[in-house]
């Protein structure tokens, strides 16, 4: 009995570790079509990548916070405390560097950004 308690505890442990929260700064952009902002003048533009950003930077805070929740150790093992029970935020994240990667190339592209010669 001893011997399958161990074994549920290995395979619980392998699918912990895979299941983490992982680091902001881990997360790839996620494409997004800058066409999307194509329509936009420099002001609109200004004020989307300010709210994207500001959304952006609260999103990593509290996926740091699930990864750090995540390397919660519970008898020497890290334990996903934060991914069963809390929503993670990889997608959002993932998601709001996109956009903010398109508004940054829009705002070039419309002229909006100067630059120093």
């Amino acid at each position: 009995m001893l011997r399958r308690e161990k074994a549920a505890l290995a395979i619980w442990v392998i699918f912990g570790l895979s299941a983490c929260a992982r680091r902001h700064g881990e997360i790839a952009p996620l494409p997004a079509p800058s066409q999307a902002f194509a329509a936009a003048d420099c002001r609109q533009l200004s004020l989307m990548r300010a709210k994207t950003e500001r959304s952006l930077i609260l999103s990593e805070i509290v996926q740091d916070f699930r990864h750090a929740e995540d390397r919660t150790r519970i008898f020497g093992a890290p334990t996903p405390v934060a991914t069963i029970f809390e929503e993670n935020r990889e997608a959002e994240v993932a998601r709001l560097k996109g956009e903010a990667l398109a508004l940054a190339a829009q705002l070039e592209r419309a002229g909006c950004v100067a630059h120093e010669h």
